[in-house]
């Protein structure tokens, strides 16, 4: 999922101090049988990594790489586009 880092300072109510953009960065813990993609496309209702985040309350954010369906880990969600960029581009 691609998201907009060119957000207002007043964005959904947030000011942010001198208009920079404010960059979140959390690290989850991916139990196996969860999917690292924003919804089950296949239609069977499989837990998403975005199930978690929508119950925490976290704001909007991508994931940072991808973990198989039956494999657990830490997985890196972010706002940072540009980090995000860096960390997966194969350059």
């Amino acid at each position: 999922e691609e998201l907009d880092n060119k957000r207002s300072s007043s964005r959904n109510g947030r000011n942010l101090a001198g208009g920079h953009e404010l960059y979140y960065y959390f690290a989850l813990h991916k139990p196996r049988g969860c999917l690292s993609s924003t919804k089950d496309e296949t239609g069977l209702g499989r837990l998403t990594i975005y199930d978690f985040v929508t119950r925490c309350g976290f704001p909007k954010v991508g994931h940072v790489g991808r973990l198989d369906f039956d494999t657990s880990g830490v997985i890196l969600l972010t706002n940072d586009v540009k980090l995000s960029i860096a960390l997966t581009s194969p350059r």
